[in-house]
């Protein structure tokens, strides 16, 4: 595909997810930044980027990804966990919180997001709401 179309950002993204998931994180990264590159305005190529960048432990750029897929889509709740994700992992646990929180809102029942809210809770020392949250995500 890349031969006949080598601006292609969506092969680039797809070829990223493939590389991620066959455990190249470095091609993932290499793939999905060349999407970002090639489509700038599509929130999942820089949400996708964001979260491989935290696998990395690349947390700065993980954030920013974040944030700028969440300009792109503001009712993003997959953004919004991911991004709650780099900030737990930051030790910003509130802004993680506040993230899930976003996220839940949009989608109920959207069990990682509960699951790491009581991570986050429970990092806050706030353990009976903790256990809330992760009674919710059962």
């Amino acid at each position: 595909m890349l031969e006949k179309a080598p601006e292609n950002a969506e092969a680039y993204h797809l070829l990223g997810i493939i590389a991620h998931q066959s455990g190249n994180l470095g091609h993932a990264l290499d793939h999905m930044r060349r999407a970002v590159a090639l489509a700038p305005n599509i929130a999942l190529y820089h949400a996708n980027l964001g979260k491989m960048c935290r696998l990395a432990k690349r947390i700065d750029e993980a954030i920013a990804e974040g944030k700028r897929a969440l300009e792109l889509q503001p009712d993003y709740p997959d953004a919004m966990s991911n991004l709650g994700i780099a900030y737990y992992e930051k030790d910003d646990f509130a802004k993680a919180l506040a993230h899930y929180d976003r996220a839940i809102a949009l989608r109920p029942n959207f069990a990682e997001a509960l699951s790491n809210r009581g991570n986050a809770l429970r990092a806050l020392k706030r353990l009976d709401e903790a256990i809330v949250a992760y009674r919710r995500a059962l």
